[in-house]
C-alpha cells in the first residue's frame, strides 16, 4: 500500500469520525435535538464530512465513507423495525451520498460544491422516500398514500432543512478548506 493510498484511507476515516461526532453533538444538544417520530433530524450535518470526502476523493471513497458512517449510525441510533431498514436508511441513504464524488475536485468552485451537496441530499431523500414507501406503509395515517406521506409529509421537510443547512455549512467553510487542503497536498 503506497503513502497516497494511506493517506486517502486515513482522510476517509477521520472525516467518518467527524460525521459521526456531529450527528452525536445534534442528538445530545438541546434545541438541535429535533427528530421525526421514526428517526430523521433536519440538522443532520453530518452530511457535511461525507460530501467533502466524495469531493476529495471521487465516488468510491465517497461511497465506503457514507455506508461506513451508515452502519456506525445504525449501531447508535437504534432505529429500524425491520432489517431492509437497516439496508435502505442507512447503508444506502448514506452510502449514495458518495455519487456526490460526481463532482470530484469541486471544492474549488462554489457552484460544483452547491451542486454535490443538492445531489447527495436529492439521492439520500429519494432512498429515505422510498424506504418510507416499501418498508414503513404501515405507518401511513388514514387518508394519505403512502408515497405521498413518505415523500413528501414525512422526508421532504427534515431533507430539505438538512440539505440547506449543510449547504450553507459547506459554501462558507470551503474556501478555508481548500487552504488547508493545498497547504497539505491532498487535493
Amino acid at each position: 500500500m503506497n503513502n497516497q493510498s494511506i493517506k486517502k484511507i486515513t482522510t476517509t476515516s477521520i472525516l467518518v469520525a467527524v460525521a459521526v461526532v456531529f450527528d452525536l453533538i445534534v442528538r445530545y444538544t438541546p434545541g438541535l435535538n429535533i427528530s421525526m417520530p421514526n428517526g430523521g433530524s433536519p440538522f443532520g450535518i453530518s452530511m457535511v464530512p461525507l460530501v467533502i470526502i466524495a469531493l476529495i476523493y471521487g465516488i468510491p471513497y465517497g461511497i465506503i465513507g457514507g455506508v461506513i458512517f451508515g452502519f456506525v449510525n445504525f449501531l447508535l441510533d437504534g432505529y429500524g423495525f425491520h432489517w431492509a431498514s437497516l439496508l435502505l436508511d442507512y447503508v444506502v441513504a448514506f452510502g449514495i451520498i458518495g455519487l456526490s464524488g460526481l463532482f470530484k475536485g469541486g471544492l474549488k468552485s462554489w457552484k460544483q460544491t452547491l451542486f454535490a451537496i443538492m445531489l447527495a441530499g436529492f439521492l439520500r431523500y429519494i432512498i429515505h422516500g422510498l424506504s418510507g414507501v416499501i418498508i414503513y406503509a404501515d405507518y401511513t395515517p388514514p387518508g394519505k398514500t403512502p408515497f405521498f406521506y413518505s415523500f413528501i409529509l414525512y422526508n421532504l421537510p427534515y431533507m430539505a432543512a438538512t440539505t440547506f443547512i449543510s449547504a450553507v455549512i459547506l459554501l462558507l467553510i470551503r474556501k478555508k478548506l481548500n487552504d488547508i487542503l493545498d497547504e497539505s497536498q491532498m487535493l
